[in-house]
C-alpha cells in the first residue's frame, strides 16, 4: 500500500477496529470505502456500511434505533423513492446492484458506477459548491431496467435541477447503463 512508519500502525488499528465492530455487532458484512489517511497520519473511515444479522438484533438493543431490519442500506426509515429503488434492486437479485440515499436540500442528482466512483463524484460536487440531492450508485453489471429505476428516483425528487452521471469503464456493460439512463430521462 506504500505505507510506512506510524501510518502502518494507524492502518492496522483501523482495520482491527472494523473487525472488532463487525464481530461485536454480529455483522454479516462490513465495508470501509474508502479508508482515508489524515494529514497527521491517523486513519479514518470516510464511508462505511455495516450489515447486521436481523436474527441477532434482539441481542443488540443499543442498535435498535438505527437498524432497519431487512435493509442494510439505511440508518433511518427509507423514503418512498429509497424504497422504490430497494424494490427494483431486489426484483433482479442477480443483475448487479443499485443504491439510492436522499440528502436534505440538495438539487443536483448524483449517479455513479461503483462505490468509490460515486463517493468521489459526491465529494467533487461538494468541493465545487454544489449540493448533491442524493447518493446514487450502480455496479456489478445491472440491467437497463435497474439503472432506469435508479435514475427515475433521482429525477423524480422535487427540486432536482441537474443530473450528473459518472460511469467510467468498469466491469459493467455501459450500453445497458446508457439504455437505462436514456429510458428514464425520456420518461
Amino acid at each position: 500500500l506504500g505505507l510506512a512508519g506510524p501510518a502502518v500502525d494507524h492502518f492496522v488499528a483501523a482495520t482491527r477496529g472494523a473487525w472488532d465492530t463487525w464481530v461485536a455487532c454480529e455483522g454479516l458484512l462490513i465495508e470501509i470505502n474508502p479508508l482515508g489517511l489524515l494529514a497527521d497520519g491517523r486513519a479514518c473511515a470516510v464511508g462505511a456500511l455495516l450489515r447486521l444479522d436481523d436474527d441477532a438484533l434482539f441481542r443488540h438493543g443499543e442498535l435498535a434505533s438505527i437498524a432497519d431490519p431487512g435493509n442494510d442500506r439505511s440508518w433511518r426509515t427509507p423514503t418512498l423513492r429509497e424504497r422504490q429503488v430497494l424494490a427494483a434492486d431486489a426484483a433482479e437479485p442477480y443483475r448487479g446492484t443499485i443504491r439510492y440515499t436522499e440528502m436534505p436540500d440538495g438539487d443536483v442528482g448524483n449517479c455513479g458506477a461503483g462505490g468509490g466512483g460515486s463517493l468521489l463524484t459526491f465529494d467533487l460536487l461538494l468541493r465545487y459548491g454544489l449540493s448533491p440531492a442524493n447518493y446514487g450508485e450502480f455496479g456489478g453489471n445491472p440491467s437497463a431496467e435497474k439503472v432506469a429505476a435508479l435514475v427515475r428516483a433521482i429525477l423524480s425528487r422535487p427540486g432536482v435541477r441537474a443530473l450528473l452521471v459518472n460511469s467510467p469503464i468498469t466491469n459493467t456493460r455501459t450500453d445497458e447503463v446508457a439504455r437505462g439512463i436514456i429510458r428514464s430521462v425520456r420518461e
